[in-house]
């Protein structure tokens, strides 16, 4: 027989052992035990079917979800892994001691942040460029404050 901490009740009454074959299973009262069997088997196969089909896609949501969480956990552990290395190299770790997989994931973290830098540099020349629709400050650039 089980212990009891490992059973939730759904009511505060003493179980009672209901069961067969050699291990005894813990229920409320046989008499709710009942209950919600006939409650089961009342309901139309449709409406069963219907219940499980939600209880289905709920629970192959939330393993998507935990895949996806997992996947960007391990994505951000490799750029974290590969920062280091980069940071061991710039400290004077020879490119020859890394083996191709690291090499990979330094190529990769050298265009992520060249796109990064990019990304930068156009942001700041978009914040030179010169406001052309005042004829009194064409030809100057906009450095964010108001001219007068």
């Amino acid at each position: 027989m089980r212990p009891q901490q490992h059973f939730s009740y759904p009511c505060n009454k003493e179980p009672n052992p209901v069961g067969s074959s050699g291990e005894v299973i813990l229920w409320p009262s046989e008499t709710e035990a009942k209950e919600r069997v006939k409650w089961y088997f009342g309901n139309s196969e449709i409406v069963r079917m219907i219940k499980l089909v939600k209880n289905e896609t709920y629970l192959e949501k939330m393993v998507k979800a935990r895949e996806e969480s997992i996947r960007k956990m391990k994505q951000q552990n490799e750029e974290k892994k590969m920062e280091l290395l980069f940071n061991e190299v710039v400290e004077g770790k020879s490119i020859c001691e890394l083996d191709a997989e690291e090499l990979k994931g330094l190529i990769k973290l050298f265009a992520l942040k060249k796109t990064k830098v990019d990304e930068r540099r156009k942001q700041l020349q978009e914040h030179d460029q010169p406001i052309e629709d005042n004829d009194n400050n064409a030809g100057e650039k906009n450095d964010g404050h108001l001219k007068i």
